[in-house]
């Protein structure tokens, strides 16, 4: 099968194959969480402690069959939402990762063999809901103390 010229649209879906007999990894990078937040962050990819390129979304690598150390962590300042995690890949087939980094910069991120939910969500909704019910408050507080008068 003859490849398209380079610099020649590829179909969307097509996900690049390995060569017969050489395994791949798949690492799926989810995009973080907020407005034009995968703009300002990146994700860093290493695979066996050397650091590989990485994009959101899908990521392919081949690779030897084995065991392998991924790490994946996201970068904004500085780096957080580290996690790691011990993958084997048998000769010739694909194993697939997800990564999804944290809410919050300060926590750790979740990798696993199937799509992860968001770390600390619930702490940002809570550090979001507090002040707006505060705000909130004072506005109800205000509105009652003016009519009662």
């Amino acid at each position: 099968m003859s490849q398209p010229p380079y610099g020649a649209p590829q179909p969307f879906d097509s996900a690049p194959q390995p060569p017969m007999g050489q395994s791949q990894l798949v690492v799926n990078l989810r995009k973080p969480f907020g407005l034009l937040a995968d703009q300002m962050v990146s994700p860093v990819v290493n695979i066996n402690g050397h650091p590989a390129p990485a994009k959101w979304g899908q990521n392919f690598y081949p690779t030897h069959a084995g065991h392998h150390q991924v790490a994946c962590s996201s970068r904004y300042l500085w780096e957080f939402g580290p996690q790691t995690m011990a993958v084997d890949i048998p000769p010739g087939q694909s194993v697939e990762v997800h990564y999804t980094g944290p809410v919050i910069t300060f926590g750790a991120g979740r990798m696993g063999f199937t799509e992860q939910p968001r770390p600390g969500m619930i702490a940002w909704v809570l550090l979001i809901s507090i002040p707006v019910a505060v705000i909130l408050l004072m506005v109800i507080v205000g509105i009652v103390a003016g009519l009662s008068s």
